[in-house]
C-alpha cells in the first residue's frame, strides 16, 4: 500500500505543528474548509495561540474578545483581535515587537474609558455627549499625515494614545473646532476635515439632554466640559479637553508654525488643551512621555516633577518617572478615572453660583489632598491644585456647617 504523503496522512501532532507555521489568520481559518478531517486540527488551540503570539497578543487561559466578552475558543479570540488590529493600524501595517501585548494595552484602554463613561453618566452627562466615536486607521492616518513621523513612531510613541482613540477619538466640541478653523493655514489638509466635523456636529451639538438650547449658550457650556478637568481661581479659568485626531494635527501645526515646540530634536504633538490653549499637554513621539504646561520657571522645583525644555516652552512630566516606557498617556488617564471614581475629583460649578459651568474640578474633594479644620465653630475644608502654567499652587477654601461626631 502506497504511503500517504498528504497533510491528512500525518499524525495529528505533526499536522498541528504544520498549521502553527501559517502566517495569516485568514489562511489558517480557511484550512477548516479543506476537508472534514482537517477541520478539528485547523481549529486546535495550539496553532491559534502561536498565531496570537506573533500578533503581539498575550492571550490568557480564559481568552476574551476586544469587547471584553469571553471567547468560545482561542481561534475566535485571535480572529476578533486581528480585526481590531486592522481597525487600529490598517490592513497594510506590519506588526512589530513594539506592540507586544496589544490585547492587554487595548483592554486597559477600553476599561479606562468604561470607567470614565460610567462616572460621567452619573455625574456630568454633558461630558459624555462630547466623546467622539472610535477613530479607525483611515481617519487616524489621514489626520497625522500633516505632521512629520519617524520609523516606528506610530507604535512606539503613539501606541497608548492610538489605542485610547480606538475606543473614543477624544472630545468633539463645536467651539474648539471653530477656534481651530480660524488658526489653521488654508493650504493644510486639516481645513477640510475640520469643516466636515463641524457640519456633522452643528445640527446635533446644541442640546442639553433632550432640551434644545441656544447655540451661544451651548458654545459657552462647552468651555467647561474638558474631560481632563480644570479649575477657576481669581480671574483664571482652565478646563482641559482630550483632543480628537484632527485637532491634534491642527494645534500641533499651529504650535510649530510659531516655533513654540520646535528645537531639541523632539517630536512633540499636542494631545490635550484648554479651550484657550493656556494649558496643554504634549506627547513625545520618540519615547511616549507626556508633558504638561507651559510651566513658569518658579514652578520647577527640586524633587518635583521632571522638567524639559521644548522649544520656547518649559514642560513638566505628567506622570511619575517610574511609569513604564510608552505608557504615560494610558497611566495618566487611568489615574484620572481612579480619582473621579474615588471622589477625589467631582463635577461641580467651576464658576461658583453659575449652574451652566458644571465640569470636572481638579480641586480635591476627599482624601489626603483635602484639609479639614474647625475654627470658631466653623468647619473649613481647603484644597489646592498645582497650576504650573501660573507658577504657583492655587488654593481654594470652602466653609461647611460645624458638626460633632
Amino acid at each position: 500500500m502506497a504511503a500517504d504523503n498528504t497533510l491528512q496522512g500525518l499524525p495529528n501532532e505533526l499536522a498541528i505543528a504544520v498549521f502553527a507555521h501559517v502566517e495569516q489568520p485568514e489562511d489558517l481559518a480557511a484550512c477548516r474548509f479543506v476537508c472534514r478531517s482537517l477541520r478539528p486540527l485547523a481549529t486546535d488551540d495550539e496553532p491559534w495561540r502561536r498565531m496570537g503570539t506573533r500578533m503581539g497578543l498575550a492571550l490568557q487561559a480564559e481568552c476574551r474578545n476586544p469587547d471584553g466578552s469571553e471567547a468560545a475558543c482561542v481561534m475566535e479570540a485571535v480572529v476578533a483581535w486581528c480585526r481590531m488590529q486592522r481597525f487600529v493600524f490598517g490592513a497594510s501595517t506590519k506588526r512589530t515587537t513594539l506592540a507586544d501585548h496589544f490585547d492587554a494595552l487595548y483592554t486597559r484602554s477600553r476599561e479606562v474609558w468604561a470607567s470614565l463613561e460610567a462616572w460621567g453618566a452619573a455625574s456630568c452627562p454633558d461630558i459624555v455627549r462630547t466623546l467622539a466615536p472610535p477613530t479607525d486607521a483611515a481617519r487616524w492616518n489621514a489626520s497625522r499625515a500633516a505632521r512629520p513621523g519617524s520609523a516606528g513612531f506610530q507604535e512606539r510613541g503613539l501606541l497608548a494614545l492610538r489605542l485610547l482613540h480606538a475606543v473614543h477619538g477624544g472630545q468633539e466640541l463645536v467651539r474648539d473646532i471653530e477656534q481651530a478653523q480660524h488658526n489653521v493655514d488654508d493650504e493644510n489638509m486639516e481645513v477640510e476635515e475640520l469643516a466636515k466635523m463641524l457640519a456633522r456636529l452643528r445640527p446635533a451639538g446644541f442640546h442639553a439632554g433632550a432640551v434644545a438650547v441656544d447655540a451661544a449658550q451651548w458654545s459657552r457650556r462647552e468651555v467647561f466640559l474638558g474631560l481632563v478637568g480644570g479649575y477657576s481661581a481669581y480671574n483664571e479659568l482652565v478646563s482641559v479637553r482630550l483632543l480628537p485626531a484632527v485637532l491634534i494635527t491642527a494645534w500641533t501645526n499651529f504650535f510649530r508654525r510659531r516655533g513654540l515646540i520646535d528645537g531639541n530634536n523632539y517630536e512633540m504633538v499636542v494631545v490635550a488643551a484648554s479651550h484657550d490653549l493656556s494649558k496643554f499637554f504634549l506627547l513625545d513621539l520618540n519615547d511616549g512621555t507626556l508633558w504638561g504646561g507651559p510651566s513658569r520657571a518658579e514652578a520647577v522645583a527640586e524633587g518635583g516633577p521632571a522638567s524639559r525644555r521644548v522649544g520656547q516652552l518649559t514642560m513638566l512630566r505628567a506622570v511619575p518617572d517610574w511609569t513604564a516606557a510608552g505608557e504615560d498617556m494610558l497611566v495618566w488617564m487611568e489615574e484620572l478615572a481612579r480619582r473621579l471614581q474615588g471622589g477625589v475629583y467631582v463635577a461641580e460649578e467651576l464658576l461658583p453660583g453659575e449652574h451652566t459651568t458644571v465640569g470636572i474640578s481638579l480641586f480635591p474633594r476627599s482624601g489626603e489632598r483635602l484639609s479639614v479644620v474647625v475654627t470658631r465653630g466653623i468647619q473649613v475644608a481647603a484644597s489646592a491644585v498645582f497650576a504650573p502654567e501660573k507658577g504657583i499652587i492655587r488654593a481654594l477654601c470652602r466653609c461647611l456647617p460645624f458638626t460633632t461626631q
